[in-house]
């Protein structure tokens, strides 16, 4: 599964040692906020939390999407309207933690996805489930196990749910879900643009729709804002609306694809069954890849072994972490503060907490580390951080040319440490170091 896409990589900060000042702050949890009534009128919440179970509803913009193309057939031309439509399908929907899963390999037969992660079944779909409920207090059993049945098709029978809680995914106590409390993304800053539509009827009554798209994040105020925010800003101010509303407007149009990259392709199958005429979306299959960008290969900036100043900060990192061999360094201005960070990228290290990596090895995952060493200037070193992100088990560092610095103009916007598994399936460690207005400097690992 990709972590980054489902938004369950726990972050921590595992160890920070200050000489001199510095604070370094974690990305905070925002509460959404319906900032555009116009935007987000379609998104009430439907379903309550204690009803039984078959009273499953769905959000309307789900069937509305369908009943506009449902008469198409084949490749479809995407419209205005269908790209409008389909994002606000996918916003209330909450796409981007659609568990990835194989054409009916679905949580109820194959299970082997999930048992990848150290869970016999379930997991991801219990996590998906509180997502789409808008993060509920608590659901009973009942409603969550009628809600995967009415979201996620099963080739063949629905098998009854073992009901446990799943580490990092969803808590579960006393015959109730609830969502686990490492905060998330807020999602009314996330935008889906429709890149392509193909729609097939088997018999008279089953209708296939596979749908292909994008994601659009665009970070909270409390971040300096990236080229992505201040674009959206200026094209705000040119319309004269918000900025979540130009976000969505210019999804309508595609404009938006012709001046951002996006962060995630997905290709979403769906399927309605035409006897029911509700045209209620449920989801057999769905995949995701990160979309890479530009980036500056480490190559062109300098490393180790051609920088003292970079190895006078190794040998402090040494020296408070003896024995923490790393696998690739990078020496750059990652916080845009003047001053160049040394990054090491850690399949272990000396300092790790050693029940954090124990919890997370029992629930199948693994935990990868980056030290940042922090300069000032011609001063004595400031600090070391070393960030943890739980990964795909069977993830580690191997090799040279890991980092992956993807700029905007001259300002590094983000850091991404290329991962592997003895399978050769490479996935993505990012990060970003940012230094706000207020002077704090925040470490953000993202999802």
């Amino acid at each position: 599964m990709n972590l980054k896409k489902k938004g369950i990589a726990a972050l921590v900060i595992l160890g920070v040692i200050a000489l001199l000042t510095i604070t370094l702050q974690l990305e905070p949890t925002y509460p959404s906020v319906n900032t555009n009534k116009e935007l987000n009128h379609r998104s009430t919440l439907l379903m309550n939390p204690e009803q039984s179970a078959g009273q499953f509803l769905f959000y309307p913009s789900g069937p509305e999407f369908i009943r506009g193309i449902i008469d198409q057939r084949g490749n479809v031309e995407i419209t205005d309207e269908m790209r409008e439509g389909f994002n606000r399908f996918a916003r209330d929907y909450r796409f981007t933690y659609i568990p990835d899963m194989n054409y009916y390999e679905s949580f109820f037969e194959a299970n082997q996805y999930a048992e990848s992660f150290g869970y016999d079944n379930f997991g991801f779909a219990a996590f998906y489930v509180l997502q789409y409920l808008k993060s509920p207090e608590k659901i009973s059993a009942d409603v969550m196990q009628n809600a995967i049945e009415s979201l996620f098709v099963a080739e063949g029978s629905y098998q009854p749910m073992t009901h446990q809680e799943f580490r990092k995914l969803a808590k579960y106590e006393n015959g109730y879900y609830s969502p686990w409390p490492d905060g998330g993304l807020d999602h009314d800053k996330m935008f889906y643009l429709l890149t392509g539509l193909n729609i097939t009827q088997e018999g008279s009554d089953d209708l296939y729709i596979t749908l292909r798209s994008k994601s659009y994040y665009f970070e909270h105020p409390a971040f300096a804002p990236g080229e992505n925010e201040k674009w959206l800003a200026k094209k705000a101010e040119e319309l004269g609306v918000a900025d979540l509303q130009a976000a969505a407007d210019l999804i309508a149009s595609g404009e938006i694809a012709q001046n951002l990259e996006g962060g995630h392709e997905y290709e979403t199958k769906i399927h309605v069954n035409l006897r029911e005429q509700n045209y209620n979306p449920r989801f057999v299959s769905s995949h995701s890849r990160y979309i890479e960008t530009d980036y500056v290969p480490r190559s062109d900036l300098k490393t180790v072994n051609d920088s003292a100043e970079a190895k006078e900060l190794l040998a402090y990192f040494n020296e408070k972490f003896p024995d923490s061999p790393f696998v690739d360094s990078l020496f750059a201005d990652v916080d845009n503060d003047g001053h160049n960070e040394l990054l090491l990228a850690l399949n272990t290290y000396s300092g790790l907490n050693k029940a954090s990596l124990e919890d997370a090895e029992k629930d199948g995952f693994g935990i990868l580390y980056v030290g940042i060493v922090f300069p000032k200037g011609q001063a004595p070193t400031e600090s070391v951080v070393v960030l943890g992100k739980t990964v795909e088990q069977g993830m580690f560092f191997t090799g040279s040319n890991l980092f992956r610095v993807v700029k905007n103009g001259d300002r590094i916007d983000e850091v991404k440490i290329k991962m592997v598994n003895p399978d050769g399936k490479e996935d993505y460690f990012p990060f970003q170091l940012s230094i706000g207005e207020d002077g704090i400097r925040r470490a953000k690992v993202f999802n």
